[in-house]
């Protein structure tokens, strides 16, 4: 599925971004989409982006000194490594704080983060069609450990099977409406139909939960649902759970058949 960008949609993006015209970085290569995105938005903005170099200009915690960043974008597992690095760097800058994307911290290594690195730590939630829809910010962590924060700059609903919307606390697919939402996928109608709803609504695929308080807790992706007998399983649910153990760095859950066929 390929998702067409315009220029003023990246631009509405990056200003809907937090510390939108700061100095940002991230360790992932412009080669990659994701990376070449954000440094569109950030520029949009009127931000100022700081190229990465191949490892050739040092440590992560290094660069982020040297150039005075405000804002680093990584993934969990590279914040993790961080924990190590810093130290070994001199430490991580008190001026730059972390946004965790790509898949949500598990609520360990955000206490680990915030006790050890920096206590400006966001955990940002979004789609390629539709950016970043919400943010858990450095307060939030100790209530909602494993929640991925408040709708930003958007509305949110649960639904279930038939799109009927979902009380807090009732997990189901999540639906998003926001201004920057794509307009739907190149030469791809009938897939675009599924997404891309009337209204302007975004069907994720993403199975959610929306607290009393209306914080998302990410379930994972609805594809990956294994039913055992009859019951509805999410693996993040559990991958969630095994990331507590200590011994654990990674973990990935799936399901496998047993000789019974269940």
């Amino acid at each position: 599925k390929i998702v067409p960008l315009s220029e003023r949609l990246l631009r509405n993006r990056g200003l809907m971004r937090a510390n939108a015209a700061g100095r940002r970085h991230s360790p992932i290569a412009v080669e990659f989409p994701q990376a070449r995105w954000s440094l569109l938005m950030t520029l949009g903005a009127g931000g100022c982006w700081v190229f990465h170099n191949g490892g050739a200009g040092g440590t992560l915690t290094e660069i982020v000194r040297r150039h005075d960043v405000g804002t680093v974008t990584v993934p969990p597992r590279r914040a993790e490594l961080l924990l190590h690095e810093a130290p070994r760097s001199g430490g991580w800058p008190a001026g730059a704080g972390l946004h965790n994307a790509g898949a949500p911290a598990p609520g360990a290594l955000r206490q680990r983060i915030q006790a050890e690195l920096t206590r400006d730590l966001h955990v940002v939630y979004g789609a390629t069609e539709c950016s970043i829809v919400s943010v858990a910010l450095p307060e939030d962590h100790a209530r909602h450990p494993d929640g991925v924060g408040r709708p930003w700059g958007c509305s949110m609903m649960v639904v279930d099977d038939h799109g009927r919307a979902l009380p807090p606390g009732e997990p189901g697919f999540l639906r998003v409406l926001t201004a920057a939402r794509a307009e739907g996928y190149l030469d791809d109608p009938e897939t675009s139909a599924k997404a891309f709803l009337p209204g302007g609504w975004y069907h994720t695929g993403d199975v959610a939960t929306l607290s009393p308080d209306g914080h998302v807790i990410f379930g994972g992706r609805a594809d990956d649902m294994m039913i055992i007998a009859g019951v509805n399983v999410y693996p993040a649910e559990i991958e969630r759970t095994i990331e507590q153990l200590p011994a654990v760095n990674e973990v990935a859950v799936t399901a496998v058949y047993s000789d019974l066929g269940h």
